[in-house]
């Protein structure tokens, strides 16, 4: 939200102008005496919401604000005395306040003494009352308040709210005390209040641990809750040495264990406990309040229901005498009397509507400056809305103080996420939810948490609480169940999208469900629930939240398991006979295409598709060698066309399915010469790449060393059939790991190898001579040091799994060693003597010297990461959740207690200059920190499963992982955008590596499978990413610049080399979006468009501002130059799009006449005409000379994204919302215009059908043979522009596709989208055969292809023109 010079945010003045001075009459007093040559301006057709734009848009947001803080101190002061509560309930210390319920009070009191007398007792009484009534005032400031004990002083000691953990005081003794009744009074700690919210047992052990005054810890009381009289005993401790005659457990809101709860376990588990205590020997109360029309849900829990039935007591609604005093006693005590009238009518209305108390109590509160000034209460009644109006007036006011209809939008979403229609006919219920789970993928936290902070927080205090209310742990709900009942837009929202609201209270359930069976697959979603889920990640605003998409990513990785499972079984399944028909069938194909190639050249296309699909069919069957070969048919079939086609479609599909890796193969007796040494124990557990690239090291499960050759193929040079077989390993001939090995890695250049395993044996070893040259053995058994703040620990049974980590230090001379013994130990390599021993609190798993040498950093299970002198030992910095801070004891003033992982650390590296730490573990995240300051720098999220490595590649741009979802991942460093997900295996990874030239990398899985990959030969590069959604990309207009320019939501515009991909060039100065970037036909200028509602023109080389265009009123979505660069025209949300010219195009000319946003705006190639594109559903051609409509183009079903011309004038381009382009003809019609033009009709020619979401874009070739367009679902596509067909899909994007451009020279398209990556894309012939070429040497060592058959294709590959 945009800010005042001041700081104030602009929607909090524009909501101070339209609640501080409600009536008509008020707001024209106002802007008379404050601003009175603006409220001349006001005419009688503007609406208030109108008037109040006009006087900010003129006045200034500040000088407004300044102007209003006269009347704000006078309302300030009154409102310090507010005696109403609004819609928050009355805690235990405003008991003196609570009005109407002392005979009720009395009854219930009266009804639990005859509970706790009776035969067997029956210590639980159920409160049952409608919506509205007061049940959580009449428990708190009631109920719990009259059990109280009191100090010498006739007060209570401090209470503890449950929910927020603040200090009050409690009310005197005799506060609603029945008068008869003999029931003990008790000290605070032995009330508990709670509520089960969406975690009922999470919420009772806080509660419990509050009450204990921190003496028990929230973990330790959950742990109890538990297991079977878990409450009893923990109650039991509450009091320490301290006896009571009774604890009160209060369960408030109980009907949130039917509305909100989403762990059904726990809620069976709080019913169990509940009625432990309430039926067992100690002196145990329950309390439980319910809803009414949730009564009958208890039913869930058969006995708790049962003794429910026996004993529950009726909260009744206020009688009118009641109403009356709660209205008139307040104002009254705080000096006020209320008129009669008013009384008579709040009453009146208050007893006519189901659920009045809560509506009551809101109007008051925000009538009480109003009243406390002297004002007319029906007056200020009736502006309001009444009773009925005034809590849905005061919404209507905060949603419309919004800026922009983006904010709205998100604002809509918010509180839908926060309903949840519930089961049984009980209408919609509030939700609590982590602040985390609102914030939608690819926003950050600070614009949903200012969104909430909105709708939360109230204008300068003068107004009543809001509509959400934010707890101390970031959690969010409505702060009262009347809202979605009383607040109509909100009802309307919700009946609106009623069915996505309930999708995704289910997609909720399954995701929770999925992570407490440790993310097993049989909670993953299929096809129908999936395309539902895969539309919502596409629509055009943020749906899903980063959970979410995580669960998302999951299924889709599972469905494509399975997909490659089902294949495979039915390839095993066809018999040997049937795979000879099929190669017969293949090679009679072949040898018609060879014949026909030479006949017809649509024969020959339509037999290339033929072929390019056999080719995609037999990758996906597991057929490389069938696959490839039908590819190099088609590739031979089009060797002397120019045209692209169906085979390159063909050729995308087989690199993304047959060749995201190239396997090295299980090691068993087939692979693997020396089976006898081998045998079954080859599963490979740990990997690393020789400094030369050629090899990999492998340490196995027997515990041998193995050494693979990864050289490629021989070069057409070679002679043919030199190299006939997949590489095998060479096992080392010295031996000395009696376990599995953890642990390998090359030394010292390539000297030397480091090896661990479970054996708890360290070995370095000789590469060249396979010596072994050092041998350090882990003690059997010892004990935790003390020194580094953990408390001893004896060594658990699982310490005998050995060594998992292990580091040389850069000048080689100490060796670091760490595992599930929980201590970090330290050795001198030449003497073998232990330097140095580092304690932990639990097993760790990784522990890694800086490049320095100088510190040492420890990844452990107890969520911590450590940084420690290499030394002396001594513990530098500990960086870690708040909730793990117990875990440095001594060292806890080091601890820097950030957000750090919520779960182990499985993973701390230093980055190789040491200016960065990458840590990750069970959380599924990564997180990048300054290792100096403690401070984290960024997180990446993308993963499914819990990561067990991370690599950073050799020039320092981008990191690696690898996952338990059965992935690894490609990161760029500097913005934290996903890359690239490797998907092939079918288990767990163990590690994924970088070789040491960046070119491949290794990856390791559970399935015993290792796969080499090489990312970068992908037919697109990336050369570029932005911080936030990248909006537009063009390649620069003049030969031989290989530049691109791109705009983004991060408001700069900046422009990339195309040949290395570093960032030349940045263009700073807008403060909102940028929302596109254009050149001048000659490169020498760029223009750019934003939200910030203007213009501005670069200068292209330097980067320096030249002119700044104003004057629209709202978003600028597009700016581009006329052909000759003299005039630029804009398009606006303000439903214009103007010209600009003259002098630093000083001068505009408005084009009138969309009923929409104005989408895009260009100029035809000879500069006379203007076509736009607009959310009112057409495009329009305007005359530049006098900005005349020319024509308009209507057909499509939604918004019109974009329009275009094509190069030579004669058709036009248009890209809508409805998921389709559509290319119209221009046709002469003879007559000509008064200014001697011909007059064109447009005709629709072509529809453009294939996306499954938005088309964002869409432009021509340079030479008008293609089109390509950009789609919200992730891919751009390539076109012919004569016929209309599909030529090539371009992926590479993990988000919607903003833009597609030609290079001028057509052989590259540029895209970039929301993901905020920039990418490049070669699909020319040359370059498609030259990619061919390169799969097929990354196929030479695939265990299921024939290497002699794979050098032949390539000879022939390489042959072709």
């Amino acid at each position: 939200m945009s800010q005042t010079l001041s700081g104030i945010p602009l929607s909090e003045v524009r909501l101070a102008l339209l609640s501080q001075l409600r009536s008509a009459d008020e707001f024209d007093a106002f802007c008379v005496e404050k601003f009175a040559a603006i409220h001349a301006r006001f005419t009688a057709a503007m609406n208030r919401e109108q008037r109040v734009s006009l006087l900010l848009g003129e006045a200034g947001a500040d000088a407004v604000w300044r102007a209003l803080r006269g009347n704000t101190h006078q309302q300030q002061a009154l409102n310090a005395k507010n005696p109403y509560r609004g819609l928050l309930a009355f805690e235990i210390e405003h008991a003196d306040q609570l009005l109407g319920r002392r005979a009720v009070l009395a009854e219930v009191r009266e009804r639990i003494q005859g509970l706790l007398r009776s035969e067997p007792a029956r210590r639980m009484l159920p409160l049952i009352g409608a919506l509205g009534c007061g049940k959580t005032s009449f428990l708190r400031a009631g109920l719990l308040a009259s059990f109280l004990q009191t100090t010498p002083s006739g007060k209570a000691p401090p209470a503890q709210n449950e929910r927020s953990g603040d200090k009050r005081s409690d009310p005197p003794k005799e506060s609603g005390r029945g008068p008869t009744d003999d029931l003990p009074q008790v000290s605070r700690k032995h009330i508990v209040v709670s509520a089960p919210g969406e975690r009922p047992l999470v919420s009772l052990a806080a509660a419990l641990s509050r009450s204990s005054g921190g003496s028990l810890s929230s973990d330790a009381v959950y742990e109890l809750l538990r297991q079977p009289g878990g409450l009893i005993t923990a109650c039991q401790r509450i009091g320490g040495s301290e006896a009571s005659p009774l604890t009160l457990i209060a369960i408030d809101q109980f009907e949130e264990l039917f509305t909100m709860c989403r762990s059904p376990k726990e809620a069976s588990q709080l019913a169990s406990r509940l009625l432990e205590a309430a039926t067992g020997s100690q002196p145990i109360f329950v309390i439980l309040v319910i809803r009414s029309d949730f009564a009958e849900s208890l039913s869930q829990f058969p006995e708790l229901a049962r003794l429910c039935a026996a004993e529950s007591y009726t909260l009744p609604m206020l009688d009118r005498a009641q109403l009356a005093e709660i209205i008139a006693s307040p104002a009254q005590r705080a000096g006020h009397r209320l008129a009669p009238e008013f009384i008579e009518e709040l009453v009146q209305k208050t007893a006519g509507l189901p659920h009045g108390l809560p509506l009551l109590q809101f109007t008051l509160y925000r009538l009480w400056v109003d009243l406390a000034s002297g004002r007319d209460g029906l007056v200020a009644l009736r502006h309001v809305g009444g009773i009925e109006g005034a809590l849905s007036d005061w919404a209507n006011s905060l949603y419309k103080a919004l800026e922009d209809d983006s904010e709205r939008v998100r604002a809509q979403r918010l509180f839908l996420r926060l309903l949840r229609p519930s089961e049984g006919g009980h209408g919609v219920a509030r939700r609590k939810r982590p602040l985390t789970e609102l914030i939608p993928a690819g926003h950050d936290e600070s614009g949903t948490r200012a969104l909430v902070l909105h709708f939360s927080r109230a204008f300068e205090k003068l107004q009543p609480a809001g509509l959400l209310q934010i707890t101390e742990d970031d959690e969010v709900t409505l702060a009262h169940d009347v809202i979605p009942k009383s607040w109509g837009m909100l009802s309307t929202w919700l009946k609106n999208d009623l069915e996505q609201v309930q999708f995704l209270a289910r997609l909720d359930v399954a995701i929770d469900r999925y992570r407490e069976d440790r993310r097993a697959s049989r909670w993953l979603w299929q096809k129908r629930d999936l395309d539902k889920l895969r539309a919502l990640r596409a629509a055009s605003e943020p749906v899903l939240n980063r959970e979410q998409e995580e669960f998302l990513a999951a299924c889709e990785a599972f469905e494509r398991r399975e997909l490659a499972e089902r294949l495979s079984e039915r390839s095993m399944q066809s018999s040997r006979r049937g795979w000879l028909l099929v190669a017969l069938l293949i090679a009679c194909v072949a040898t018609v295409m060879g014949l026909l190639v030479f006949v017809v050249s649509f024969d020959r296309a339509r037999q290339a598709k033929h072929l390019a699909q056999s080719s995609s069919a037999a990758a996906l069957a597991g057929q490389p060698g069938q696959g490839i070969s039908a590819l190099l048919l088609a590739m031979e079939a089009t060797a002397d066309s120019r045209e692209l086609g169906p085979t390159w479609e063909g050729l995308y599909q087989v690199s993304m399915v047959l060749l995201p890796s190239r396997l090295l193969g299980q090691l068993d007796a087939a692979t693997v010469p020396d089976a006898a040494t081998i045998q079954a124990q080859a599963n490979i557990r740990a990997i690393a790449f020789s400094p030369d690239g050629n090899h990999l090291l492998s340490g196995m499960q027997d515990g041998t060393l193995a050494i693979w050759d990864l050289r490629r193929p021989p070069n057409l040079g070679d002679k043919a059939g030199s190299k006939t077989a997949p590489p095998n390993p060479r096992t080392l001939t010295v031996r000395k790991h009696d376990k599995p090995l953890n642990f390998v890695s090359y030394a010292r250049q390539g000297d030397v190898i480091l090896s661990a395993g479970d054996d708890r044996v360290a070995n370095l070893w000789d590469s060249n001579t396979e010596a072994a040259l050092t041998t350090i053995t882990w003690p059997q058994s010892e004990k935790s040091d003390e020194g580094t703040g953990d408390a001893k620990a004896p060594i658990k049974k699982e310490s005998d799994r050995g060594i998992l980590s292990l580091d040389l230090s850069p000048d080689g001379s100490t060796l670091i060693t760490a595992g599930q013994d929980h201590v970090v130990r330290v050795y001198d390599v030449e003497e073998r003597k232990l330097l140095l021993s580092l304690p932990h609190k639990d097993p760790v798993f990784s522990a890694r010297y800086s490049p320095s040498g100088h510190r040492i950093v420890t990844a452990c299970r107890d969520q911590l990461v450590r940084i420690f002198d290499a030394e002396t030992g001594v513990l530098l910095r500990a960086i870690g959740p708040s909730q793990a801070s117990d875990a440095l004891r001594e060292a806890k003033a080091l601890a820097k207690q950030s957000d750090g992982h919520r779960g182990e650390v499985r993973v701390a590296v230093f980055s190789q200059d040491g200016q960065r730490l990458f840590t990750a573990g069970e959380d599924n995240s990564v997180i990048l920190w300054d290792p100096e300051t403690g401070q984290k720098i960024r997180t990446l999220l993308g993963h499914a499963g819990p990561i067990t490595s991370i690599d950073e590649s050799p020039d320092r741009r981008q990191i690696l992982t690898a996952s338990e979802d059965n992935t690894a991942r490609i990161w760029d460093v500097q913005t934290g955008q996903p890359l690239l997900s490797l998907e092939a295996h079918t288990d767990r990874l163990l590690t994924a590596i970088y070789s040491p030239d960046g070119d491949s990398i290794a990856t390791l899985s559970q399935d015993g499978t290792v796969r080499l990959w090489q990312p970068k030969r992908r037919p697109h590069i990336r050369i570029g990413a932005h911080n936030d959604w990248v909006r537009s990309a063009v390649f620069s207009p003049v030969p031989g610049q290989r530049l691109v320019l791109s705009a983004s939501a991060d408001g700069t515009g900046r422009i990339w080399d195309l040949q290395s991909g570093l960032l030349r060039l940045e263009l700073r100065g807008h403060p909102e979006w940028v929302n596109s970037a254009a050149y001048s036909r000659d490169g020498r200028f760029i223009v750019t468009a934003s939200m910030d509602h203007t213009a501005r023109v670069w200068n292209a080389d330097s980067g320096r501002l030249l002119a700044t265009l104003t004057g629209h009123k709202d978003w600028i979505r597009s700016a581009a130059f006329s052909p000759n660069g003299e005039m630029i025209v804009t398009a606006s949300k303000d439903k214009t799009a103007r010209i600009w010219s003259g002098p630093q195009w000083g001068s505009s000319t408005a084009l009138i006449g969309h009923e929409g946003a104005v989408t895009s705006a260009v100029f035809s190639a000879d500069g006379r005409e203007v076509l736009t594109a607009s959310e009112d559903q057409t495009s329009r051609r305007f005359r530049v000379s006098d900005g005349a409509e020319l024509g308009r183009l209507a057909g499509h079903g939604d918004w019109v994204r974009h329009a275009v011309y094509s190069q030579d004038g004669k058709r036009i381009l248009t890209a809508s919302r409805d998921r389709t382009a559509v290319v119209w003809d221009l046709i002469p019609t003879g007559a000509t215009s008064p200014l001697g033009n011909p007059v064109l009709r447009e005709s629709r020619a072509l529809t453009l059908r294939g996306h499954v979401g938005w088309v964002r874009h869409a432009v021509y070739s340079q030479d008008d043979s293609k089109i390509i367009t950009a789609g919200a679902d992730m891919t751009a596509r390539l076109w012919d522009a004569r016929t209309g067909a599909q030529l090539l899909v371009l992926t590479g994007h993990s988000g919607p596709v903003s833009t597609g451009e030609f290079s001028p020279d057509g052989r590259y398209a540029v895209t970039a989208g929301r993901d905020g990556q920039v990418l490049v894309h070669a699909f020319d012939p040359d370059t498609l055969r030259r990619y061919g070429c390169d799969i097929l040497r990354s196929l030479y060592h695939h265990p299921d292809a024939d290497p002699t058959e794979i050098e032949h294709l390539l000879r022939r590959c390489q042959s072709l023109p």
